[in-house]
């Protein structure tokens, strides 16, 4: 009898020893930051479901990149190919068959690298607590499940969060998110299949051919021209530019023109290099998420919603035949309110 106690307790000891030998949260982070500044290139299949308010939708781009900023994209559902060879930018329109070419400068590259892998670590590491929570499977990989915490958390924070950490290259290769609050009901999860980091990769990928017969809508000297002021960009569009009164003390840094589109960027005195503030402005309509919703700003109608993450607070409306967005991640919701109330008296 003595003997089946002392297998039994040896069993038991055993299982709980193993239980409690997993990684934790702080070991799988620095695994995580140590293997993100290892990659020299990656490719991945990249598939984001989305389910809001009883409808799913998802969407599927294949990425590949390599360091430093080369960068080659595909989505199946629009038919948008976006080619940077770290220079030039190319995106192509497979459905119209036309493609716009830009040269890239920092702030471009800085927006095209927000879309990739290791970015995406350094950001879950900056602004979110992680806690361990097992181990599951995930693309034929043993995966690490992390619940994150928002480190600044805020109305407009998701309700939960977790990515799943696989255990060959560290990386977060599924990340689930769920929204819901009195803004908005979704549930957000995002994968990286086939993923394969450092591996060989063909530098035609990143130059692109335009196929027989296709237009290009821009050339790289219309692509991107920045000017100082409204006055000297109103020289350059067809349409009567609308100029906030009011923006929260921060100045204007510059005014980016893209053919018809101007983009006019806002930033904080003491730090040039943020953006505090983005506005928008063309002469046609422009489109909103389904988490989008309809509010009312001195007595007119502008639709407001939040980035997923619920990092980016946006309103947009239209005046005078022109469609203006307005944007921030760091100003408060009533200060983005007076921004766009001055725009619309």
């Amino acid at each position: 009898m003595k003997k089946y106690v002392f297998v039994l307790a040896l069993i038991i000891a055993v299982v709980a020893a193993g239980c409690a030998q997993h990684m934790s949260a702080k070991e799988i982070a620095d695994k995580m930051l140590e293997k993100s500044k290892e990659i020299k290139s990656y490719e991945a299949d990249m598939v984001l479901k989305l389910e809001m308010n009883g409808r799913t939708t998802v969407d599927r781009s294949h990425v590949i990149f390599e360091k430093p900023n080369k960068i080659y994209m595909h989505n199946e559902h629009t038919g948008i190919v976006m080619v940077s060879n770290g220079k030039k930018l190319w995106i192509y329109n497979e459905k119209n068959n036309e493609f716009s070419v830009m040269n890239v400068t920092p702030e471009l590259n800085k927006t095209l690298r927000h879309k990739l892998l290791q970015d995406f670590v350094e950001y879950i590491l900056k602004n979110y607590n992680m806690k361990y929570a097992g181990e599951k499977s995930f693309d034929g990989k043993k995966c690490y499940v992390m619940n994150l915490t928002s480190i600044n958390s805020t109305g407009y924070s998701p309700k939960h969060v977790e990515i799943w950490v696989d255990e060959e290259y560290w990386m977060p290769v599924k990340e689930v998110t769920v929204f819901k609050n009195k803004y908005m009901n979704m549930t957000m999860v995002l994968e990286y299949r086939n993923l394969s980091i450092n591996c060989k990769i063909d530098e035609s990928v990143f130059n692109f051919t335009p196929p027989r017969g296709a237009k290009m809508i821009n050339s790289t000297q219309q692509a991107e021209i920045k000017y100082n002021s409204f006055e000297e960009a109103q020289k350059h569009v067809n349409y009567t530019l609308i100029v906030p009164k009011y923006t929260a003390g921060l100045k204007l840094k510059c005014i980016i023109v893209q053919k018809s589109t101007v983009y006019a960027e806002y930033v904080n005195g003491k730090n040039n290099s943020k953006v505090g503030l983005t506005i928008i402005e063309l002469p046609k309509a422009m489109s909103a998420p389904p988490n989008a919703k309809n509010v009312s700003i001195g007595g007119k109608n502008v639709t407001e919603w939040r980035t997923v993450f619920g990092r980016v607070l946006v309103f947009k409306f239209s005046k005078n035949n022109v469609s203006v967005i307005v944007m921030s991640s760091t100003l408060s919701k009533d200060e983005l309110v007076k921004v766009v109330n001055s725009m619309l008296e």
